[in-house]
């Protein structure tokens, strides 16, 4: 009996090993990045052993599903990777070209605002709690897509552009920061990582 068993779990394992990879990590039907910043993005060389980047070279945002209770069945938290072609990163979290541009702040669960903002910029709030730039939070990757950054109040600013079409200006500093000592932009540092990387390879 135990022989029997045996062989029926290496015949499992056996066909189980013929299974394309991605069939384990392909995400669901409709399954799409968060983009507010809330999810890390990196830029993925190679296939894993798991066939969690398929496409690689390229982008991928791990995305996580938390687990959910619904009608007393319980379904575990869920971990997929996503091939992203658009966007920014800062910090090594992703924004959307919907997002990352947003003056918006980050609501909890409940649909209350919160003082995280929810694109690539460091936010105050005016009187009405609007909310209103001040920054950025870091250095700036763009991914790719047609992409606008705005110094707001920075003297210097460092992107490295990955790919796409990138425009970089500075509003007037009046209504996005200090009105009476303005800040003007005055350094531009512009990097390609990837080329860099591709270069180095040979």
């Amino acid at each position: 009996m135990k022989k029997r068993l045996l062989s029926a779990a290496l015949a499992l394992a056996m066909v189980l090993t013929m299974l394309p990879l991605s069939v384990f990590a392909a995400p669901a039907a409709g399954t799409t990045a968060a983009g507010d910043g809330t999810e890390r993005v990196n830029y993925v060389e190679y296939n894993d052993a798991n066939g969690n980047y398929p496409d690689a070279p390229a982008w991928y945002v791990t995305h996580v599903t938390p687990a959910s209770t619904n009608g007393g069945v319980t379904t575990p938290a869920k971990t997929e990777y996503i091939k992203v072609t658009e966007g920014v990163s800062v910090g090594g979290y992703y924004y959307d070209t919907t997002n990352y541009n947003s003056t918006d702040f980050r609501t909890d669960a409940n649909g209350n605002a919160t003082n995280t903002p929810k694109g690539i910029y460091t936010l105050s709030k005016d009187s009405t709690g609007k909310g209103r730039k001040t920054g950025l939070k870091g250095t700036v990757t763009v991914i790719g897509g047609t992409i606008e950054i705005d110094a707001v109040n920075n003297s210097s600013l460092t992107v490295d552009i990955c790919g796409g079409t990138v425009t970089i200006k500075q509003e007037s500093t009046g209504t996005n920061a200090s009105a009476t000592n303005p800040t003007k932009l005055t350094s531009l540092t512009i990097n390609n990582s990837l080329y860099a990387k591709t270069k180095t390879k040979g």
